[in-house]
This record gives C-alpha cells, structure tokens and sequence, in this order.
C-alpha cells in the first residue's frame, strides 16, 4: 500500500512525518483552483520552491534516522585510547536543497578531543558546506564572477553561500584537488574516503 507514492513503511517512521505532510501539502497545492489557472512556467517555478523543501526534509528525516541508529559503543581512536565519555552534539549543515541539523554521538574523555562516528559514516565535511555545494560553487566559479556565483546559488538552490566563503570553498577545492587525485591514482578506495571531519565538539 502506497500514499501518494510515499511507502507505508516511511509514512509510519516519525521521522519522514514530516516530509509526508509537506508532499501532502504540495499535491493539495497542485490541485487546487489557484494552481489550475496558473502558466505552465509559473507550476514549474512553484514545484521547483516547495520541492526543495520537500527534499530538504526528506534528507533531515534520513539523517534522523541514521542518528538514531547510531551504536553507544566506546570508541577508539587511531592511536588505540578509548573514548568513554559520551555526550551528543548537534552541528548544522549547509547542503542544496538547504539548511539541515545533524545531531550526533560525541566520545570523549578528560583532556580528548570528541570523535563522531556519524561524521565519519555519512562523510561530512569539516565545514558548514555539503561536498555537494562545495563543488557547485567550484564549478561555477571557473565560469564566472563570485558575486553572480552568489547569485545563482540563492536562484538554483537552497543552499545560501556568503561571498568570502564561496571564496574560501573554492581556495579549498583547489588546493585538494591534487593531492585527491595523486591518491585516486595509487588507490582509488582511498581517494574517495574524503576527510569527515569527525573531531571537534561541533
């Protein structure tokens, strides 16, 4: 059984709630008598604004789901200490489709540096940045000006990206992209395991 192409199994987890009454709330808009007297261009720029929501929330309620799961293990470090002492921490995360807020496992202990196991799980960046912005702000900044960079990213995407660090993403990415592909070339697997970003009380 389907709602509106949204699988009971999502429908019933409290953390897609949310999302499914944004959908709900999107075919309501799409049916009613306002919608239908609208141009075709005008659907199209409408969809495009509350689908980004839609996806917005649809990433929040997997992130949800994946904090949950998280194992309250001790966790050890690359230099065999143990981190007992566990506290969670919430970090927000600038991504296409918008802002979205990571709450996570933090282990630590007297004089350690908390370690988040789900930074490293879902491969986040030390910044505020999804991988994702980073590149589109990379791409097309090769192509033009900052100031109109800034500009299409408010336009295309839900993502808001301030000049000066639209400017330091791309100083970033540049200096990266050597070293990424000399370790691409030696091993791929490697390569692609970028940094998560795990340490720090974020």
């Amino acid at each position: 059984m389907t709602t509106h192409g949204i699988t009971q199994g999502q429908a019933h987890s409290d953390s897609y709630v949310w999302a499914n009454e944004k959908y709900e709330a999107i075919v309501k808009q799409m049916s009613s008598a306002a919608t239908q007297h609208l141009k075709h261009n005008e659907v199209e720029r409408l969809l495009e604004q509350e689908g980004r929501e839609l996806l917005r929330r649809l990433l929040q309620a997997h992130i949800n789901d994946r904090s949950k799961r998280e194992v309250k293990e001790a966790v050890i470090d690359a230099v065999g200490v143990t981190h007992t002492h566990q506290r969670q921490h919430t970090r927000h995360l600038e991504t296409i489709f918008g802002e979205v807020e990571i709450t996570r496992q933090g282990h630590g202990g007297i004089g350690l540096t908390s370690l988040h196991p789900l930074d490293g799980e879902l491969n986040l960046p030390q910044e505020r940045y999804s991988h994702t912005v980073r590149e589109r702000v990379a791409e097309a900044a090769s192509k033009a000006p900052f100031d109109e960079v800034i500009g299409d990213m408010d336009k295309y995407t839900g993502a808001h990206v301030p000049k000066r660090q639209a400017e330091a993403l791309v100083q970033r990415t540049t200096q990266d992209f050597d070293p990424y592909y000399e370790r691409k070339h030696q091993d791929p697997e490697t390569a692609n395991k970028v940094s998560s970003g795990g340490a720090g009380d974020q």
